[in-house]
């Protein structure tokens, strides 16, 4: 897929043996609530440039595992990008995907994507313009979904670990517009810093990621993304 303006995935990328940072453990059960909303802001330099809005729409079984169902749509219009996704995605209890899929118009054109998580691999089926792809690819347990321009998927992850005062994280992840596998690691602040976002003061746990490298993103003790400040002066609010 074209490269989209919120790539925080494509610049995390690297070997999943060099330099890996202790996997987190995850919590045995995320605190969702059905019906949940969520909604995201873009803002380049300061502009408004779209948003991401996330529901957790029901929780079932799915594939013999106890499973919630995720709605998201992603909308930015900026010099360089127009883009429209309508995305679903189903996770564990413990926020491992299980299913992820898309469709998207990328500056008018289409995209699509289907992935099916199981043990150790992941199954993709993908279409962009000329192109048609099927591929299983290797990932490791417990493997999450962070999809460029899906904060959502962000905000989830952030539910399923456990975040302690000047301890570190470390999660693998596979993103499905470019087809990799990775890993996101960052240090945890000592003391928590007061957030202004969604008509409140949060506070927030202060996240300074080596992968990727020099994004900064401010997390309540819960679990809840705030603010994501990233190094080309693209920054992400949470609006409610």
């Amino acid at each position: 897929m074209k490269t989209i303006i919120m790539c925080i995935m494509t610049l995390c990328l690297f070997s999943l043996c060099i330099g890996q940072p202790t996997f987190s453990p995850l919590k045995e059960s995320m605190a969702l609530e059905v019906g949940t909303t969520h909604t995201f802001e873009f803002y380049e330099n300061g502009e408004y440039v779209g948003y991401n809005q996330y529901t957790i729409t029901k929780r079932e079984v799915y594939n013999e595992k106890d499973a919630y169902f995720i709605e998201s749509v992603v909308d930015i219009t900026s010099d360089s990008l127009t883009l429209h996704m309508d995305a679903s995605y189903i996770v564990t209890i413990q926020g491992v995907c299980l299913h992820y899929e898309f469709e998207a118009t990328v500056d008018g054109e289409s995209h699509t994507m289907k992935a099916d998580f199981a043990e150790g691999s992941v199954h993709v089926t993908a279409t962009r313009p000329g192109k048609e792809y099927d591929r299983t690819m290797e990932v490791a347990q417990n493997t999450f979904s962070l999809d460029n321009n899906m904060i959502d998927q962000w905000d989830i992850m952030f539910s399923a670990v456990t975040l302690e005062s000047g301890g570190s994280i470390g999660i693998y992840t596979f993103a499905a517009q470019p087809m990799k596998t990775t890993m996101v690691a960052a240090s945890i602040s000592e003391e928590k810093v007061s957030v202004q976002a969604a008509g409140q003061t949060w506070q927030c746990f202060k996240l300074e990621f080596s992968a990727p490298d020099g994004y900064v993103m401010y997390v309540t003790e819960g679990g809840q993304l705030v603010k994501i400040e990233s190094p080309s002066g693209l920054t992400i609010t949470l609006k409610e």
